[in-house]
């Protein structure tokens, strides 16, 4: 799920912006499908059988940070004042300004979202302003030949076609995966708590069935494909549905079938947002409220604290290399490497000029990250170039940006060379009560085919 949209949650995390050698303590630890609508694919895409996802690569990681320090170190004053630490630390890192404008903003303090935006258009900062992040002063002159100046450094590459049109238009997706058994697409639907197929012809029908095992609403999924078992990361209910856990479920592709569900204790700030499984079947799931990461070894019966709390910036998108040495977590700064044995982690330091923030959905590609971005005006998915033993992406490549389809994308499952991407997620697509919109007033979901080699 995107970053800006979750504020609360970050006020809570950014006091531990500058966690960069220490974090606080863990969190403690938790103990038959029916007929859907068709996706209609474009015509641009070609009849074909969907080639196995690509492998990623192995890395190690080096001079880390300890995972469990001794001792906490003690929390800035404020939110923004450890922001101004992390900005101290990454003086040219464009996504802290970015955030710090935010914050300044909400504050009210126009005069330093000023300081701050006028420090980001000297930086090389390239995903533009959103208006809606900056409403205290969008209407003001100053702000608009600010936005003028950042938006049109973003790159245009809007000629992915159209794979998928779904016709269920209220189905608000967030999370995608392949399923290379069967060469289908699963797509999550966080509205209506269910998990959907789309066959290579565009066929759809449900997969898991709304609600199954108590299943709340749907965010990350991952295919375990040596297992045929799908993982999946959900949300407590809202809007007076039934209640249900924030937990991840894990369940049989061959029939749907409920194979465990893993549930965190009631209360205290946690949204579990996006999954990797290693080799031996080990589950890793980024906690995006909590700023942490949680994890279920191979038959354990309940998650444990894996990265404490605290020690992340909204942790969303999640991957692992191929080799298993490395698994790699994207917060609303930047990237982390992780050692999957002991949860050492260190930040990724991005090479001048290279914009990594702002992540939601993070998968590898050989040695390289995918990635959907969508902070800032204009979301894209990106190709990043890693150098693992420097711990720096080096350099970026837009893939699609300022697509007319684009609204809010989340996250994209890799199919050999290709991206099968959630356009436009519509998860802002909300009346003045918080409560989606009717079918009427929403789009059809789109899925993207775009090229990533």
């Amino acid at each position: 799920m995107t970053v800006l949209r979750h504020v609360p949650a970050l006020l809570l995390l950014l006091v531990h912006l500058a966690c960069a050698s220490g974090a606080p303590s863990p969190v403690p630890s938790a103990p038959a499908a029916t007929p859907a609508t068709l996706a209609t694919p474009s015509a641009t895409t070609p009849a074909r059988s969907a080639p196995t996802a690509s492998p990623a690569p192995s890395a190690g990681p080096s001079a880390m940070v300890s995972a469990a320090p001794a001792a906490a170190p003690a929390p800035p004053d404020s939110p923004l004042k450890g922001l101004e630490q992390l900005h101290a630390a990454m003086p040219q890192d464009g996504t802290v300004m970015y955030l710090l404008a935010y914050f300044k903003g909400e504050a009210g303090d126009r005069d330093a979202v000023y300081q701050w935006l006028d420090a980001l258009a000297r930086s090389s900062w390239d995903l533009g302003l959103d208006d809606s992040d900056f409403k205290m002063v969008a209407a003001e002159p100053r702000y608009q030949d600010l936005a003028r100046t950042l938006n049109g450094r973003v790159t245009t590459v809007a000629d992915a076609p159209v794979a998928f049109r779904l016709a269920e238009r209220d189905l608000i997706p967030e999370g995608i995966a392949y399923d290379s058994k069967r060469k289908e697409l699963l797509l999550g639907s966080l509205k209506k708590r269910k998990i959907i197929r789309i066959r290579p012809g565009g066929g759809v029908s449900e997969v898991i069935a709304p609600a199954a095992g108590g299943m709340g609403r749907v965010l990350g999924l991952r295919v375990d494909p040596g297992r045929d078992v799908l993982w999946v990361a959900a949300d407590k209910t809202k809007d007076g549905q039934p209640p249900a856990p924030r937990a991840i479920y894990r369940f049989a592709l061959a029939n749907g079938a409920l194979l465990g569900s893993y549930a965190l204790p009631d209360g205290g700030r946690h949204l579990l947002n996006d999954l990797a499984v290693t080799g031996d079947g080990t589950v890793f799931v980024t906690d995006s409220e909590g700023g942490g990461v949680f994890r279920l070894k191979p038959g354990a019966t309940a998650l444990e604290p894996f990265i404490p709390a605290g020690s992340m910036v909204y942790p969303n998108g999640i991957a692992l290399d191929a080799a298993g040495r490395t698994l790699y977590v994207a917060d609303a700064a930047g990237i982390w490497s992780v050692d999957p044995e002991s949860g050492a982690h260190r930040r990724l330091q991005p090479s001048p000029g290279v914009t990594i923030g702002g992540i939601d959905g993070l998968s590898m590609d050989g040695t390289d990250f995918i990635a959907v971005q969508n902070m800032g005006s204009s979301p894209r998915l990106a190709r990043m170039t890693l150098d693992a033993a420097a711990g720096r992406v080096t350099a970026v490549k837009v893939l699609a940006s300022k697509h007319p389809e684009f609204e809010i994308p989340t996250t994209a499952a890799l199919v050999g060379a290709e991206a099968y991407v959630i356009a436009n997620s519509q998860l802002r697509s909300k009346d003045e009560t918080g409560q989606y919109l009717p079918p009427e007033r929403l789009k059809e979901p789109v899925i993207l085919r775009v090229r990533v080699r």
